[in-house]
């Protein structure tokens, strides 16, 4: 596949909400039940593909893109709110990521941000606290993966007009980065937790 140089690549992950059962919390996220979501991916905000494709199968994105990723509800239901709030970077070719990589001249994507965009409802924000690559003690991922963790806690935010996004750059390397996505559900203004899924991106 062909990219313009540099790109800008949406990635969002339609999550339906049967799949969202017995929700955690940041520190003990709960697995996404029924199998992967979902993804919708975008270049220069054009569907790049006829219909979503699943979350396991991996993304391409050009050295050098910006990634930006959203999670929304798989059946467009405006009362489902859903933010990406964490980013486990486990392995890359094959490799288990570490802190000082991360932190290194050789890491995969840089360090990503989580921000907010105008949009027609939500009620779903971020804290103020500053976030950082950690390394991964969490209980809930450690049953399925390791890596480096960064994340940021969201808020319910009533009446809000803001959407969540999170988003960071690939490095000029190739390969395929394995990272787990933990993301908080609101419902109406309930709040139904935290959720994740370990999805793909391939670097070219």
């Amino acid at each position: 596949m062909n990219f313009p140089n540099p790109s800008l690549i949406q990635i969002d992950y339609r999550v339906k909400r049967s799949q969202l059962i017995s929700g955690g919390t940041y520190d003990a996220p709960a697995g996404v039940a029924g199998g992967y979501p979902l993804a919708r991916v975008y270049r220069d905000h054009a569907p790049i593909s006829d219909g979503p494709q699943d979350a396991n199968i991996p993304v391409e994105v050009p050295k050098n893109s910006r990634i930006v990723i959203t999670v929304s509800d798989g059946d467009g239901r405006a009362d489902i709110r859903l933010a990406p709030v964490r980013l486990l970077a486990g392995w890359w070719n094959r490799s288990l990521l570490t802190v000082e990589e991360m932190n290194s001249d050789r890491k995969p994507i840089d360090e990503p941000q989580f921000d907010v965009q105008h949009s027609e409802f939500c009620t779903l924000g971020y804290e103020s606290e500053a976030s950082a690559w950690e390394v991964d003690n969490n209980a809930t991922f450690n049953r399925y993966m390791y890596g480096v963790m960064i994340g940021k806690r969201s808020r319910t935010i009533p009446n809000g007009e803001i959407g969540p996004y999170m988003t960071f750059n690939a490095q000029s390397y190739e390969g395929l980065l394995w990272y787990g996505l933990e993301f908080s559900a609101v419902e109406g203004g309930t709040d139904l937790g935290h959720y994740w899924f370990d999805p793909y991106i391939r670097v070219v």
